[in-house]
C-alpha cells in the first residue's frame, strides 16, 4: 500500500515537472527564440534546412495563443512544407 502511494506521487511530480518543462518550452520567449532561429537558418545565401526545420517544429509543437501573429505561423507551416516536400519527408511532418 506503501509503495504504491508513493508510485503515485512519484508519477504526478513526473507529470508536473513535465508539464513545468512544456511549458517554459513554449513561452513567448521561447517562441520568439524558436522564430529567430528559424529566419536565420532558412534566409540568406546559405540555408540550413535542418536547422530550420527543427526550430519550426518546436515553435509549431507549442499550442496556439492569441499572441501568435497569424503571419509567423503562416510562414513557418509553409516552409517546413516546402522543406519536407522538398526532402520527400511528408513523414516527418508534425501531426
Amino acid at each position: 500500500m506503501v509503495a504504491s502511494l508513493i508510485m503515485a506521487g512519484v508519477a504526478h511530480r513526473s507529470e508536473e515537472q513535465a508539464k513545468d518543462q512544456a511549458q517554459t518550452q513554449c513561452n513567448v520567449e521561447s517562441k520568439d527564440q524558436y522564430y529567430s532561429a528559424f529566419q536565420a537558418a532558412n534566409e540568406g545565401d546559405v540555408k540550413d534546412q535542418v536547422k530550420a526545420l527543427e526550430a519550426a517544429k518546436k515553435y509549431l509543437a507549442c499550442p496556439v495563443d492569441s499572441k501568435d501573429k497569424s503571419e509567423v505561423l503562416a510562414k513557418l507551416n509553409v516552409a517546413v512544407g516546402r522543406i519536407l516536400s522538398s526532402r520527400d519527408s511528408s513523414s516527418d511532418a508534425i501531426p
